[in-house]
């Protein structure tokens, strides 16, 4: 039973799927037509009722009845009939009036149901185009473009997003392909390296213990190239992606830690790290903001020179955190900046060349500035390095006492130990732990202390 119940009901919702938008036009022309024709002719049968009134003697004024008793004695028949002769006509002309109005209105009905659609049939031609040429398109043909011509209305207007679309869709696949190439490309030349070690150590006619430990340290060091090869294209696959954490956080107390974490290397290289460190609360995800603030230091320190200098501020404008670095180093030019954003591009080097880095370090700050909804300035400087600024989006001001910074104060870097990079939740303990222990600062005393070791 409930079989037959369901057969019945699916051509009714046959026949309401094909209701398309040209019927839908169709029958809402030809109902306003159908509408306003019929309150007309109704407005113009009442105009004649009441110009052709019924025959009434009681009614009439005396020169309407004199002439209508000489009338009908010229006829010779009585007032009454000729009275009577009036009703039987004036009903005859309202009965055909009616009947030619009615005939009418289904005539010009039909006639609105014909131009209403070929009005909605011409209306909807661009529509069509739209519909046909976006289907034709794939990830092959996302260059073609459907450059609809006429008037500047809301077709066109459709027309030129689904263009933009299209562009920013073409944009994202072409740099998809790069991005897959260029890490095909970058793990498979640490993998071949490892063959030829192993290769080699194992043709070699006369092995020995220093060999093979030379080998075995060689192929240790692609190992583990390719371990932070795979942890930046993590890190740069989660910051592409919504947040997942969103908490308050204060970038001079994040900063500080990753600082301490650069020491080492800035000694080796004779590199004077220089900080301000004033409060600049912000919400984002700790993880991702200590990423970003660890790779524009790391890349500070990696492309700078001997005896340069790295300027770390943290500070808050206009209720936005902003994290400013500059550092000295080599001439960038300004038309080389966008490239350095995209994923695997590095400044003076080969691709091949690992001794740069892996190239993921930019991309990835721009990732996260992304997904933080901030804004990321950088710009050459005439002497050479860089100046970058990230604006994070206004916050709301956290309470100063919490944070325990004193304002403009200059300071090097804290003693504070650095997160294991595999050991996420202990970052955000340490994170956790720092905030506390500097909201119970008191005094001048600041959260970020100068070290020794930089002095």
């Amino acid at each position: 039973m409930s079989t037959s119940h369901s057969d019945r009901r699916i051509p009714i919702l046959a026949v309401r799927s094909r209701r398309t938008i040209r019927f839908r036009l169709t029958a809402i022309y030809a109902s306003l037509f159908l509408i306003s024709g019929a309150l007309l002719l109704t407005i113009g049968y009442h105009f004649v009722t009441d110009v052709l009134p019924a025959p009434d003697p009681h009614h009439m004024g005396p020169a309407d009845k004199a002439a209508n008793e000489v009338f009908a004695a010229r006829r010779h028949i009585t007032l009454a009939t000729l009275l009577s002769e009036q009703g039987r006509w004036r009903a005859h002309a309202l009965h055909k009036l009616l009947a030619e109005n009615i005939a009418l209105l289904a005539g010009l009905s039909l006639l609105s149901v014909a131009l209403g659609w070929l009005t909605a049939t011409r209306a909807l031609r661009p529509l069509r185009r739209i519909t046909n040429t976006t289907k034709n398109i794939s990830a092959r043909n996302l260059n073609e473009r459907l450059d609809l011509e006429g008037p500047d209305d809301e077709l066109k207007e459709l027309s030129a997003t689904i263009d933009e679309l299209l562009a920013r869709l073409e944009r994202s696949f072409q740099s998809q392909r790069r991005f897959v190439a260029n890490a095909s490309h970058e793990l498979r030349t640490p993998l071949a390296l490892e063959q030829a070690l192993l290769e080699a150590a194992l043709t070699e006619p006369h092995p020995t213990a220093t060999s093979w430990r030379t080998t075995c340290e060689r192929a240790l060091a692609s190992s583990k190239h390719q371990t932070r090869l795979l942890e930046a294209l993590l890190a740069l696959a989660r910051s592409e992606r919504a947040l997942d954490r969103n908490e308050p956080i204060d970038l001079a107390v994040m900063a500080s830690r990753v600082l301490d974490a650069h020491q080492a290397e800035a000694q080796r290289q004779h590199i004077k790290i220089t900080a301000q460190l004033d409060p600049a609360p912000v919400t984002g995800d700790p993880r991702l903001i200590e990423r970003l603030i660890d790779n524009l230091t790391d890349n500070a320190l990696s492309h700078n020179q001997h005896h340069g200098s790295v300027q770390i501020t943290t500070t808050t404008v206009d209720s936005r955190a902003v994290l400013s670095i500059i550092n000295t180093g080599p001439d960038v030019r300004a038309a080389d900046i966008s490239r350095l954003l995209q994923p695997f591009q590095r400044y003076g080097a080969d691709r091949t060349n690992h001794t740069g880095g892996l190239g993921l370090g930019l991309s990835i700050v721009h990732a996260i500035t992304s997904a933080h909804n901030a804004q990321l300035d950088i710009h050459p400087r005439q002497r050479g390095g860089l100046a970058i600024e990230v604006r994070f989006a206004p916050q709301v001001a956290l309470d100063q006492a919490k944070t325990g910074h004193a304002s403009s104060q200059r300071e090097e870097c804290p003693s504070l130990p650095r997160p294991r990079s595999d050991s996420r939740s202990a970052a955000s303990t340490a994170v956790r732990t720092a905030n506390m222990a500097a909201s119970e600062a008191s005094g001048p005393r600041a959260a970020i202390q100068e070290s020794p070791a930089l002095r």
